[in-house]
């Protein structure tokens, strides 16, 4: 936690990714499965004339997901949820879109990264009281930010880490609500959930080997948070 925050007491996941020269050259990946599933990816990573790595890679995936669910607490000839119909079952409301990007350049002691990923998903399991069987109730996250980070070795048992980041996040949910307990179609409307929030921040580490068997780290780090926006509504279905 001193390292990472009081965010990190159950551990951490390192993920490294290739650099330029480990690419070196272009990757192109993809596969499919059931449902419509499927995922691709292109990569690119190269080694300059100047000694400078870069690497730039993107992804897509989607699934229709099963067409028909069950869900036997929304069947209506057994179940008692005022929601119930279709005989339990949620047809066509499993999808996931997913698409990511991502972005490294490494000059010496330099490295700049960026990324950037997207998903959506259509909740077919009538989640926070809303209709059942209806394919509008859907979810969006994104997230994406840029990172520069220089890392320098003062002396062999000293080292010095800088850097500065910008993050973002965004969320947006559709849910489909019955407000008048109906049952129709037509008395159906939309609750959109959105919320968007950005920060920046920078932080400095030094790391000193002490005694052969001792490691010491010290560092401040700042956080700015720009915007911390959230919205909830009614709209017409």
């Amino acid at each position: 936690s001193s390292i990472y925050g009081s965010s990190a007491f159950l551990g951490v996941v390192n993920l490294v990714t290739k650099r330029g020269a480990q690419l070196d050259g272009t990757e192109i990946s993809t596969e499919a499965g059931s449902f419509g599933s499927h995922r691709s990816r292109l990569s690119y990573g190269s080694r300059l004339a100047s000694g400078a790595e870069l690497s730039v890679s993107g992804s897509y995936y989607h699934s229709n997901g099963e067409p028909r669910k069950y869900y036997p607490e929304f069947d209506q000839r057994i179940g008692t949820d005022p929601r119930a119909t279709n005989d339990g079952y949620a047809e066509n409301a499993d999808a996931e879109t997913a698409l990511g990007f991502s972005g490294n350049f490494t000059y010496r002691d330099l490295t700049i990264s960026a990324s950037f990923s997207s998903r959506t998903k259509t909740v077919p399991t009538a989640s926070f009281g809303t209709e059942f069987n209806d394919a509008r109730t859907r979810t969006t996250d994104a997230r994406g930010y840029i990172d520069a980070a220089l890392d320098r070795e003062l002396r062999p048992d000293l080292r010095l880490l800088t850097r500065v980041f910008y993050d973002v996040y965004s969320y947006r949910g559709d849910y489909v609500y019955d407000l008048l307990g109906s049952g129709l179609v037509s008395d159906r409307i939309l609750n959109k959930d959105r919320s968007f929030g950005d920060w920046v921040g920078t932080e400095s580490q030094l790391t000193a080997k002490l005694f052969q068997r001792h490691t010491v780290i010290a560092g401040a780090e700042f956080r700015a948070n720009l915007r911390q926006n959230q919205s909830s509504y009614y709209d017409t279905a």
